[in-house]
């Protein structure tokens, strides 16, 4: 009989400690175990550094026209030695556009180009990168054009690379060449040829703001 009760205590004893056990277990997988799973997925995973719709767009630094002070009232500018990177735009939708003075679609659609940036300044940074393929003063034609005056960000690609940044964004041979960014750097929208219109051009950015 005496060995009969201590069996039956034995036996309690191994299911409360079993349960004890359980019990721990189980808090733990409640507590540690869903809030690692939490933690797992709230981690968003970085697009890559690319030149496609939905990578991260890579890195550059492009010299850019400044205004500069005459002592008159005419207007004069200067290639200076300030640069624009796309990390200098984050937090804004970015719209980096490829053009020149002797490419007419390219002029065709400044205008639109140029309200973008007035209508936008506090949301939209709008970038305008001179092509090097045609050798002309442009410091001079965006006085005269008044466009030095203007929201545009202004600058000149880089005649001294091996690559410039046309090509480092994967620009397909012809001009204008137009990427907009999100408030992130992340490339939304790539577009080749002339907008034809100020709501078209509104169309590839809005979404994104």
């Amino acid at each position: 009989m005496k060995k009969f009760r201590l069996l039956v205590c034995g036996i309690a004893s191994l299911c409360i400690m079993g349960a004890f056990v359980f019990g721990a277990c189980d808090g733990g997988n409640e507590n540690g175990g869903d809030n690692g799973g939490d933690n797992g997925g709230n981690v968003t995973e970085q697009p890559e550094v690319g030149t496609d719709v939905g990578d991260l767009c890579p890195d550059f630094e492009a010299r850019i026209y400044t205004q500069v002070e005459t002592g008159g009232d005419g207007l004069a500018a200067e290639l200076s030695d300030e640069t624009y990177s796309p990390e200098d735009s984050r937090g804004k939708v970015t719209v980096i556009n490829f053009w020149g003075t002797w490419c007419n679609p390219c002029m065709n659609e400044m205008p639109y180009i140029l309200q973008l940036a007035e209508q936008y300044a506090d949301s939209v940074e709008v970038v305008a990168i001179h092509s090097t393929r045609v050798e002309t003063n442009i410091a001079t034609f965006l006085c005269e054009q008044g466009m030095i005056d203007s929201e545009v960000v202004f600058a000149l690609d880089d005649p001294t690379q091996s690559t410039s940044i046309y090509e480092t964004l994967a620009g397909p041979g012809v001009y204008p060449y137009t990427l907009v960014l999100d408030e992130n750097g992340v490339i939304v929208e790539k577009f080749i040829s002339a907008i034809d219109s100020y709501a078209a051009l509104l169309e590839h950015v809005t979404p994104y703001l």
